[in-house]
């Protein structure tokens, strides 16, 4: 299998979602099927488009919470990257206490959201309103929620520690220029031409998702 098959199979196969608890922590287990990849964007990102203010808006895209429909039944869930939860002894996540300062910072720059024209301006701005504990992948998801409220994507793909460690392995086999995996983000022209078709937003989530099996094809030297 090569690297062009191993794109076919994430951009055609389809997408499950495991969701333990409500965000209330209210226990529910239940696994959301996806048509594919790209399906649970749309499905995910289109809560923050009908949303009717920036108020309203600001508030679930900085906490990560959202509808969605999935075979019939909506469930309101909380986005696994902004849970807060204990793995190995460590916590993992980020806390209420920065949801909620995060959430009164950005609150008071609506006006600046609402004059943007670019990924990168809503960035700069979510940028401007981080605190301790909450991160580049915070900002990021946060940044995208957004810009579906604005109907502005990512034209370039966003590194965070998952999938810069995907991308690392392409880099190691040759398939980006050296020096790629570093850049917190990256231009669709350096990423290898098996995936220029796919949007910036579906990349980042196959470098991320998809590392491991990178790491195993590029280990066992089937990836060519």
């Amino acid at each position: 299998m090569d690297l062009k098959q191993i794109i076919a199979v994430y951009t055609s196969e389809r997408y499950k979602y495991y969701k333990p608890t409500t965000p209330e922590n209210i226990v529910i287990q239940k696994w959301l099927v996806f048509d594919s990849h790209d399906d649970y964007f749309d499905k995910y990102l289109g809560f923050y488009k009908k949303l009717s203010d920036f108020t309203e808006l600001i508030v679930h895209a900085v906490d990560g919470t959202f509808e969605v429909s999935n075979n019939g039944i909506s469930h309101f869930i909380k986005h696994n990257h902004q849970k807060r939860y204990t793995k190995d002894g460590h916590q993992i996540g980020v806390s209420p206490d920065a949801l909620k300062k995060v959430r009164n910072n950005l609150l008071k720059k609506t006006d600046y959201l609402k004059e943007v024209n670019s990924f990168d301006e809503i960035f700069a701005i979510v940028s401007s309103a981080k605190e301790i504990g909450f991160g580049q992948l915070a900002i990021y998801d946060t940044t995208v929620r957004i810009g579906a409220y604005l109907n502005i994507e990512p034209n370039k793909v966003f590194l965070h520690a998952g999938a810069q460690i995907g991308m690392r392995y392409l880099e190691q086999k040759g398939y980006v220029k050296p020096g790629i995996s570093e850049s917190l983000f990256v231009d669709i022209q350096h990423v290898p031409l098996e995936l220029q078709e796919v949007r910036p937003i579906v990349i980042e989530h196959f470098l991320c998702s998809q590392k491991d099996k990178l790491e195993s094809f590029l280990q066992n030297k089937l990836l060519k």
